[in-house]
């Protein structure tokens, strides 16, 4: 199915410089992505529609990067297993 093309494009935002480091907490569900940058001074929300569901992430910049760490979690559902529609045993 073709997605609107409202839905497509990218986004960008300048972060402020606050020394060498850039903290940013990303969200990631099934057909949403939301980025926050230093405890919310810059805040980026995207519907994404990935063909075939979604196969990884890919992290880029511009300028000088020096290293990029990385941890992640991975999350339980906020829904009961009866309000996504599972049967429970």
């Amino acid at each position: 199915a073709r997605v609107n093309d409202a839905f497509t494009g990218s986004q960008v935002a300048a972060l402020p410089a606050r020394g060498a480091e850039a903290a940013l907490r990303i969200f990631v569900d099934r057909n949403a992505v939301e980025v926050f940058s230093d405890d919310g001074t810059v805040v980026m929300t995207n519907l994404v529609f990935p063909a075939g569901g979604l196969g990884g992430l890919e992290f880029f910049a511009e300028g000088r990067v020096g290293s990029i760490a990385l941890d992640s979690w991975a999350l339980a559902s906020a829904w009961s297993a009866s309000a996504r529609g599972a049967s429970t045993p």
